[in-house]
């Protein structure tokens, strides 16, 4: 569960299928929470992920850094790998457009000022299907969501 531990954070594995937080008012335990109780002391969660991304989940120990590391994480790239079972376009490609939350965790592409910009890059073939690498440029909600089918 811990990856990488520094001197007031943690770098957690967070699963497919557990919320970053508390996702019902506090009647589910979320992923930091749970690993808050299982490693017995207080975590703030620096990003998330969402319910169903498997990855890296940045926490802290201390409330006070949790902004220090909130600036370093917004400066840095953000790549992640992933496998679908189809394969899309080869090489690399991008997609921008403007994405805004039309219900609960439903997000959408709808008309306007583009608000996301995700550039993706096909890795290869593995055992599960098709190996790729997305690099989020701006926004917090990105392309990684969406059926790649309909962007590529």
């Amino acid at each position: 569960m811990i990856l990488h531990e520094f001197y007031d954070a943690l770098v957690l594995d967070k699963p497919s299928g557990a919320s970053t937080h508390t996702p019902d008012a506090g009647i589910t335990e979320g992923f930091s929470e749970m690993a808050a109780r299982l490693l017995e002391k207080k975590l703030w969660a620096v990003h998330r992920l969402d319910r169903d991304t498997s990855g890296c989940l940045l926490v802290t120990s201390s409330a006070d850094t949790v902004y220090k590391w909130t600036q370093l994480l917004n400066k840095a790239k953000k790549k992640y790998i992933f496998i679908s079972p189809n394969e899309y376009q080869n090489g690399v490609w991008s997609v921008e457009g403007k994405i805004e939350k039309t219900g609960n965790h439903r997000f959408e592409m709808v008309e306007g000022e583009p608000n996301s910009f995700t550039t993706f890059a096909k890795l290869g073939k593995c055992g599960l299907g098709w190996l790729y690498e997305a690099e989020i440029s701006t926004g917090k909600t990105n392309f990684l969501s969406f059926n790649l089918s309909r962007y590529s």
